[in-house]
């Protein structure tokens, strides 16, 4: 939110360097969309930056070289994690991709969890410049705080799995934005999804 209203800070301020008071104000009334739209939007950049440094540290920071048994190898820092990340649907019309992450070697972990990740298309030519909407069925996800700062923030997939309530005892920073699979994702497109102009036209 704060790097959100400091883009409108820079964008109102350019334009009014040398306006009025009453310029300002009608300023603001003929560009409301653009507070609304920063105001109403999260990037997955911002996902990752704003998310708890633990988390995102076990999610790695492969590179993501073509896998032997999957789409994507994945370099995440658990020793009994195997397997790769894999693509398993896509619909670029709307930008909605589902992976499939392995689980760990626990004795309560499943063999592989969905991520659902969606784009909202606006124009933008990049995938870091629309707002992402993301969804996991891990227990972290679902327990720990994502689910609920997503909800409560706008950038939940569909409906919560869980209750979504405040998770007072286990987040009471509000600091799990995502789960380690959402990160090794996005470390995963950042690094390896190269789409084609023409896909972002809306």
């Amino acid at each position: 939110m704060k790097e959100l209203l400091k883009e409108l800070e820079i964008i109102i301020a350019s334009e009014m360097k040398h306006g009025t008071e009453i310029d300002y104000y009608q300023f603001l009334e003929r560009n409301e969309h653009i507070a609304a739209k920063l105001l109403n939007e999260i990037y997955y950049p911002q996902l990752i930056s704003n998310n708890d440094s633990v988390i995102n540290s076990r999610a790695g920071n492969s590179k993501y070289g073509r896998g032997a048994t999957g789409d994507y190898q994945q370099d995440i820092q658990n020793y009994l994690r195997n397997g790769d990340i894999n693509l398993e649907n896509t619909d670029f019309k709307n930008f909605l991709f589902q992976f499939s992450v392995p689980g760990d070697g626990w004795a309560n972990s499943k063999d592989r969890y969905v991520v659902d990740i969606k784009f909202n298309k606006d124009g933008a030519p990049s995938l870091a410049k629309l707002n992402v909407e993301v969804k996991c069925d891990c227990p972290f996800f679902i327990y720990n705080g994502s689910e609920y700062n997503a909800k409560s923030n706008g950038y939940l997939y569909g409906s919560p799995r869980g209750t979504a309530t405040p998770p007072n005892v286990r987040d009471p920073s509000r600091q799990y934005y995502i789960c380690k699979h959402i990160a090794a994702i996005f470390n995963l497109i950042s690094n390896r999804f190269k789409i084609p102009s023409n896909y972002f036209k809306v």
